[in-house]
């Protein structure tokens, strides 16, 4: 009876190194949502760095091409419609486009309050048009700002580039050779933004996982030492529990 007694009253004891797995599963399961966190985020901050820095080479570029092209040949014979004025204009631009660096090319000149007129086009069916303006692309006349953003489909002067897709559009507020104050209007395909986001995630993805990976690594011996730290605590506490349950039930007999 008393031995039953001893027997029952001694506490359960666990497996040895139930603390040391229960802390490598947990370990490795954050080291696993830290990684797929991390390799989100690097791909929305390589999305962010590229289309931020195209937008900005865009402007550029648009810039550059307004004050070496557009300015110099935007002469009173271009603005008289004097074919060969115009010509050169064309030429000037085109070559810019075939290299596949601009889809398409626009001059605006100011039609009235919010509207603005096409003064010359990469696409002829478009030259002469009237569209209106939102105010941030028509603050640009009479100055040598640039806007860049992606461009917006749904606006009139648009429609026939519905098949292109979304682009990169560059505004350039430009001042010719008559004096005139223009508006200098450029695309850029995104099919760069794709392909650049690619390429710097690839870049950036194996060094940050690469280093996390070692640091995970480098700090699990430190994590593993823990656990079994505390599980000889606890493996101690039991036999102290035990010993403590085994004397008083001694201590009961006698």
């Amino acid at each position: 009876m008393s031995g039953e007694g001893a027997e029952g009253g001694r506490p359960p004891t666990s497996g040895e190194g139930r603390a040391v797995r229960r802390a490598l599963r947990w370990y490795l399961l954050w080291s696993l949502v830290v990684l797929v966190i991390v390799g989100v985020g690097v791909v929305l901050l390589s999305g962010v760095l590229v289309r931020s820095t195209t937008l900005r080479d865009a402007a550029r570029t648009a810039k550059a091409i307004a004050d070496t092209i557009v300015l110099p040949l935007a002469t009173e014979s271009f603005h008289d419609g004097n074919s060969s004025a115009v010509d050169a204009m064309t030429q000037a631009l085109e070559l810019r486009s075939r290299d596949g660096s601009l889809e398409h090319v626009r001059l605006w000149e100011e039609a009235g309050p919010g509207e603005a007129k096409i003064l010359w086009a990469d696409q002829p069916d478009i030259i002469g048009m009237t569209f209106p303006m939102a105010s941030r692309e028509f603050s640009l006349f009479g100055t040598n700002n640039v806007v860049a953003s992606v461009s917006d489909l749904e606006k009139a002067e648009n429609a026939f580039d519905q098949d292109t897709g979304s682009m990169v559009e560059v505004y350039t507020g430009v001042r010719d050779s008559t004096g005139a104050h223009l508006l200098f209007e450029s695309y850029i395909p995104t099919e760069r933004l794709s392909d650049d986001t690619q390429a710097l995630t690839v870049r950036l993805l194996p060094i940050s996982l690469g280093a996390l990976l070692i640091l995970s690594l480098t700090t699990l011996p430190l994590a593993v030492s823990l656990a079994r730290r505390v599980d000889r605590a606890q493996e101690e506490r039991r036999r102290l529990l035990t010993n403590a349950v085994n004397a008083s039930d001694l201590e009961r007999r006698r």
